[in-house]
């Protein structure tokens, strides 16, 4: 196991401090009141932070379940059935030469 792997982007948490690695992240989890730790969006983020210092998934997925965990209520900004934002431009497709 390796609880020392580095994060890509180190997650801010609502502390004001920094997780970098894989330990930070599970120390700061186990930190919180026990029925916070029960929560589904918790749990997810504790299966993936074992999976990643276990090498079974990639380090980001257990980034991304943390980040999901420390706001559990925020809407996605995009996906299927979301608005598109000003910031995302999407193209029509290119008409092929025989649909012309």
């Amino acid at each position: 196991m390796s609880w020392d792997a580095e994060f890509l982007r180190p997650i801010a948490l609502p502390t004001g401090k920094k997780a970098a690695t894989l330990r930070q992240a599970a120390e700061y989890i186990q930190k919180l009141p026990k029925s916070e730790q029960a929560k589904a969006h918790w749990t997810y983020a504790v299966d993936d932070l074992i999976a990643a210092a276990e090498h079974r998934v990639p380090i980001m997925h257990a980034e991304i379940a943390v980040n999901r965990a420390l706001t559990p209520d925020e809407e996605p900004r995009y996906g299927a059935g979301k608005a598109v934002g000003p910031d995302m431009k999407f193209h029509r497709r290119r008409k092929l030469v025989r649909d012309r």
